[in-house]
């Protein structure tokens, strides 16, 4: 089983934490936290307007229970604030949070 240096987290019904309360620019990358019970094995983000999936943002790596990672955009990609993420977990099981507004928020956090 692969194993994550950084890990990240999903849950069922993904909770989103603010990292710094009233801003409103827009930030190039957030942190997926694992607080759940279940491996991480891949994490996707769109545009919230696109209907298509990224890559999978973790690559090779997982995101085991208890750990976290920052997922940054690469050079320009960060264009909008809306985004929808997808969480696939080890025993095939998916979770998604749409129209994520990562000019607000900076944290996702899994439970599952």
């Amino acid at each position: 089983m692969r194993q994550r240096l950084a890990s990240i987290g999903a849950v069922f019904a993904l909770t989103i934490g603010l990292l710094v309360a009233g801003t409103a620019a827009a930030q190039a990358s957030f942190v997926l936290r694992n607080n759940g019970d279940t491996t991480i094995y891949h994490a996707y983000v769109s545009r919230a307007s696109s209907s298509v999936w990224g890559s999978d943002v973790l690559g090779q790596d997982v995101l085991s229970p208890g750990y976290q990672t920052t997922i940054s955009w690469p050079g320009s990609s960060f264009d909008t604030c809306y985004w929808d993420v997808a969480v696939v977990y080890s025993d095939g099981h998916t979770d998604y949070d749409w129209d994520v507004n990562f000019c607000n928020i900076g944290t996702i956090t899994s439970s599952y």
